[in-house]
């Protein structure tokens, strides 16, 4: 009765998938997501900052870097 089940798979395939060898990609999958995440993250940050900052809004590199909004002949000027 042991030989004859139900199941899909056999004893023999589970115990050929349970063996197989794992590479390094699948061992470091989660930190490469996070990695890639944080990145793309980063990306699409600058990117719309980039865009206000084209469109002449205040909230663009001028607000994180306020020394871009300085005029170096401006500053210069004494009178």
């Amino acid at each position: 009765m042991l030989g004859t089940s139900d199941s899909l798979i056999t004893v023999q395939e589970v115990e050929e998938i349970v063996s197989a060898p794992t590479g390094a990609a699948k061992q470091l999958r989660t930190p490469l997501m996070i990695i890639f995440g944080s990145l793309l993250i980063v990306i699409a940050t600058l990117l719309i900052l980039l865009v206000l900052s084209l469109r002449g809004s205040r909230t663009g590199w001028e607000s994180v870097l306020p020394f871009l909004d300085s005029k170096p002949l401006d500053s210069l000027q004494i009178n």
